[in-house]
């Protein structure tokens, strides 16, 4: 169903998804990639309440006109220009939520995020509070200029994360550069904190790789990403 969450004195919407009315289940988020809020992430939603979590898609571009298309020069501008501090605030407006909703129950809540959505859940796991698990599909590591918008990279918030993480990249990401993680890696040795961060680079598969529709999908590697963010999310936020 669709619905309206408060935050900080506006309105984000979002899609919220659960399977039956039968007793409490973890909760999970679903954050939409670059592109805008989709038909993919309500079905990546519907998919995990098959599985037993309540899950709900949130809208991070619910204020305003909608994102450019794809083939839009000013898409990129668009990204840009959404704060870091407004993403943190939606993303807390959503765990708040779930945390409060009693087909939760005071359960577990976890986050999936895509692409920029997956760079979001970089910033939540660094920032927001309550949540039990965070999984992100080729998240940018790095924004292009530090500004009052955007005062730290995606890397930073994570390796301050309050709660374990999985990062899945692609070799052949053009927007996720291999230099980038290897400095991610380099940084988690040398200080691994005490919340678990696993990072996974598929070989030979670009970026949108766990889109299903999209030119680089693939199979295999959607479905091995899958089955190690349903291991984090069994041992975090175990099962309805």
């Amino acid at each position: 169903m669709q619905i309206e969450l408060a935050s900080k004195g506006d309105r984000i919407r979002g899609e919220y998804v659960v399977s039956d009315a039968g007793s409490p289940r973890p909760g999970v988020l679903v954050l939409h990639d670059g592109r805008g809020f989709s038909e993919h992430v309500v079905g990546v939603a519907h998919e995990l309440a098959e599985q037993g979590y309540a899950a709900l898609a949130v809208d991070l571009y619910s204020r305003g006109r909608p994102a450019p298309d794809i083939e839009n020069a000013d898409l990129k501008a668009f990204m840009r220009a959404v704060p870091d501090e407004q993403i943190v605030g939606d993303v807390q407006a959503a765990i708040d939520f779930l945390a409060a909703d009693r087909a939760v129950g005071g359960l577990p809540i976890g986050l999936v995020g895509y692409c920029w959505g997956g760079a979001c859940g970089f910033l939540a796991a660094g920032h927001c509070t309550g949540l039990a698990a965070v999984a992100s599909w080729y998240g940018e590591l790095r924004t292009e200029v530090l500004n009052a918008r955007h005062p730290e990279h995606p890397m930073d918030a994570l390796l301050a994360r309050q709660c374990p993480v999985i990062a899945l990249f692609a070799e052949l990401d053009p927007y996720v550069a291999l230099p980038h993680v290897d400095a991610l890696r380099a940084r988690h040795a040398a200080a691994p904190g005490d919340r678990g961060l696993e990072i996974v680079v598929y070989p030979g598969v670009g970026h949108g790789f766990a889109h299903r529709g999209r030119d680089h999908f693939d199979a295999p590697c959607h479905d091995d990403g899958w089955a190690r963010i349903k291991k984090l999310f069994d041992r975090e936020l175990g099962r309805a």
